[in-house]
């Protein structure tokens, strides 16, 4: 190809890492023509290409370099990024992963009763995130197996009758008097579920997780330096096995149990689908499969013994179920007619109870573990660690996963029997109506249903309610710290301090939604019914409306998201930091990207130094930032002497370090610091961009920017007025970082020993 475009390493190279926006590499180079000079199209990494005379990079300045790892989940405009909207779906399972790394644990707790407690509440974690497959398959179940297989194709009923479906039609006509037939036919649709979400994360795996990071366990104590946070596929694995192995045991139960009272096959295949449901949360709540994902490198005692137990469950769940279906086909013996499936509500109410013990042991796991390590005081100009919710982040997340989890299963089914029948309540007998159109489900789903409403309602007034507080609170302290710089109040500092309130948010909406929950239990326990309250047909339209929005919403949101680029893009701008994390307790969940960015940029900087005066700075923006701070901490020792870290736009403290404070908290920060050596860190921030703040000190606006040798520096936006009656400069916020001169100072500062051309490089040709 004509032109020219350095790859060679050594020397000084600024290597720049984008954000959750998913920045093109000409964006970051800031420049037209971007080469690949490593990696691939997926991940690569680019420098500035001039189509004739040398490069575009002059010499004696930091080569410039650029790592774009957009198209793992935020994916830019390639089409096949239209795949993660479907990601929306599995939002429970990313949401119960992304609670275990919330957790306030230290690195090392030798106390005996808390580090107990800190197993149980992991291991209550991991069964937790079990009971969620259960309650999507549930759902699934609900649908195929009793609304369709064992209601609405009965004999007389709605699907059978003139103006039904065809297919519907077909199903009751052709098997009227076999019920096992039409219940082994409709299982298929849950069976092709359970094998599309183990080939999906099954393919996520060898896409994104299955490079080896480097190296062993990263100097100090920090928990990102831990070579199995990046090397997770034994754990993973095992339980990713026994998941798939949950789905069809739970399959073999709802088609055999409604024939274990009048057939002997049926009431073994059912004794043989609890047996392996027990056996699989036994070995998921394991001590081995337990552990959290960050212990330490090496093969686990007894790890082949634990996957082949896992192979061999996950095998006879399956073989359980073909025979089952086998049997189902060929005929089960009927008892006395019913109108719905009881046997499928007793299951939905063992989980429901089992789910809600889970959560008061993660509860009251995560309580002692915030109580016991609560942060220390800060000391003069230092920041505190300000914990989300007080520490009990990860617990408030669990609780919302599972009512999301909750509201797509029951929404589902809700929309379900509204589009084939009338829905009706078991105990009252159903709205009017004639009989046969009746489509029966469970009290609960009618009450949640009911309470959505009234949640949305009193979740969005309390909401605005804090966010006009806490916009008053922070537009006054604005005026007094920079007001006169301005001659008034600083634009855009009080809106950009909303995001403080994100953890004072989450406790709103989770207390909430505890409470609608709690009335929903005491008000199953007390067995009042829905009609107590409220006319039937009123219940039908107002709780099918509320839950059916919800699956609604999705579906509609997927439709754009897989027809409008700019919208894929906010769908991987939340993606982007939910699946940072790798997937320690739910092996369905999104999949992790950093296990594949981190361990690349670890060998990339590695081999960019190759002698001794070699030095590279890592230039993270926003979700980039918090990728270099992990790069750096596993970075060996010899080669991290080398490495500059330039953050900007980070959120390090302001959300990694309130809601994931044992992997960034000061602890974790302090030790990054230590490692990378004193004036080795520079970090950039804007009053008003929502995402970014100070690492590990506030900056006095009205006295400097920052102390000598700091690393937090304040840059003014808008850019107070030049005289009087002058206007401030235009709003930059979370952007443009890369044209601020206080970006090039801090570069040359921070490569000053090693460069002695000035900064600024002159116009050339093509050069931006």
């Amino acid at each position: 190809m004509d032109g020219h475009v350095d790859t060679g390493v050594g020397g000084v190279t600024e290597l720049r890492i984008h954000g959750v926006s998913g920045s093109p590499p000409d964006q970051m180079l800031q420049h037209p023509h971007p080469r690949r000079v490593a990696g691939d199209a997926t991940t690569g990494f680019y420098r500035r290409w001039s189509p004739s005379g040398p490069s575009p990079d002059i010499p004696g300045r930091p080569r410039r370099e650029a790592y774009a790892w957009g198209p793992l989940t935020s994916g830019g405009q390639s089409p096949g990024s239209r795949v993660y909207a479907l990601w929306l779906l599995l939002l429970p399972f990313a949401l119960a992963n992304l609670a275990h790394f919330m957790a306030p644990r230290p690195v090392t707790d030798t106390h005996p009763v808390f580090k107990a407690l800190r197993h149980l509440g992991e291991m209550a974690q991991r069964l937790f995130a079990l009971g969620l497959t259960a309650t999507l398959t549930m759902g699934a179940l609900r649908i195929c197996v009793d609304l369709i297989g064992w209601q609405c194709t009965a004999p007389g009923r709605i699907c059978a009758a003139p103006g039904a479906a065809v297919w519907l039609q077909w199903l009751a006509e052709t098997w009227p008097d076999q019920a096992s037939r039409r219940l082994a036919v409709c299982a298929l649709v849950p069976c092709l579920l359970a094998a599309l979400l183990w080939a999906l994360a099954r393919h996520t795996w060898t896409r994104n997780e299955c490079t080896e990071a480097p190296g062993a366990d990263g100097e100090g104590n920090a928990l990102l330096a831990r070579s199995r946070l990046w090397n997770g596929e034994r754990p993973v694995h095992r339980l990713r096995i026994l998941h798939t192995g949950l789905m069809p045991a739970l399959i073999v139960l709802a088609v055999a149990l409604p024939f274990a009272a009048a057939d002997p096959a049926a009431r073994g295949l059912a004794t043989a689908g609890t047996t392996l449901l027990a056996l699989i949360a036994l070995l998921t709540a394991l001590p081995a499969t337990a552990r959290r994902i960050a212990a330490s490198e090496g093969e686990p005692r007894g790890e082949r013994r634990l996957r082949l137990a896992c192979h061999t469950l996950r095998t006879a769940a399956w073989a359980v179920l073909a025979g089952t279906l086998v049997l189902a086909w060929r005929g089960f013996e009927s008892g006395p007619p019913r109108s719905h499936l009881a046997e499928l509500s007793v299951m939905g109410t063992v989980l429901f109870w089992s789910v809600i013990a889970l959560a008061a042991v993660v509860g009251v796991a995560t309580a002692a573990a915030a109580v016991r390590h609560r942060p220390k005081a800060p000391e003069g100009r230092e920041l505190g660690e300000a914990r989300a919710a007080g520490g009990l982040a990860c617990w408030l997340v669990l609780v919302f996963a599972g009512w999301v989890a909750a509201g797509f299963s029951l929404g589902a089914s809700l929309w379900a029997a509204d589009l084939l029948g009338t829905p009706a309540f078991p105990r009252q007998g159903g709205p009017g109506g004639r009989v046969g159109d009746l489509l029966f489900l469970p009290d609960a789903y009618w009450w949640t249903a009911m309470s959505l409403p009234v949640v949305s309602f009193v979740l969005g007034l309390s909401l605005l309610a804090l966010m006009a507080r806490t916009f008053r609170l922070a537009a006054l302290r604005s005026r007094a710290s920079a007001g006169g710089a301005y001659g008034g109040d600083p634009p855009g500092w009080a809106l950009a301090s909303l995001t403080d309130a994100a953890g004072r948010v989450l406790s709103l909406v989770t207390l909430v939604a505890v409470t609608a929950l709690s009335t929903v239990v005491v008000l199953a326990l007390t067995e009042r019914t829905p009609v107590s309250f409220a006319p039937p047909t009123l219940l039908a339209t107002f709780g099918t409306f509320g839950m059916v929005a919800l699956i609604a919403g999705l579906v509609l949101l997927q439709r754009q998201v897989s027809r409008d680029p700019e919208a894929r893009r906010i769908v991987g701008v939340l993606w982007d930091v939910a699946t940072f994390w790798p997937r320690a307790t739910h092996p369905l969940a999104p999949p992790c990207y950093a296990e594949r960015v981190v361990p690349e940029l670890v060998e990339r900087v590695t081999t960019l130094i190759s002698g001794k005066d070699d030095v590279v700075v890592l230039s993270g923006h926003s979700q980039g930032s918090v990728i270099a701070v992990a790069v750096v901490l596993r970075l060996p020792p010899a080669t991290r002497d080398k490495v500059r870290l330039l953050t900007h736009g980070s959120p390090l403290r302001r959300l990694y370090s309130a809601f994931f404070p044992a992997y960034f908290g000061s602890e974790a920060m302090g030790e990054a610091r230590r490692l990378l050596g004193d004036g080795h860190w520079r970090n950039l921030y804007r009053p008003t961009d929502p995402i970014a703040g100070p690492v590990f000190e506030r900056c006095d606006p009205e006295n400097g920017t920052a102390r000598d040798g700091a690393i937090d520096r304040f840059l003014w936006d808008p850019s107070p007025p030049a005289g009087h009656g002058g206007k401030p400069g235009p709003l930059l916020g979370h952007a443009d970082y890369f044209d601020d001169k206080e970006y090039g100072e801090s570069l040359a500062h921070l490569t000053k020993p090693q460069v002695a051309a000035p900064l600024r490089e002159p116009s050339t040709p093509g050069a931006p």
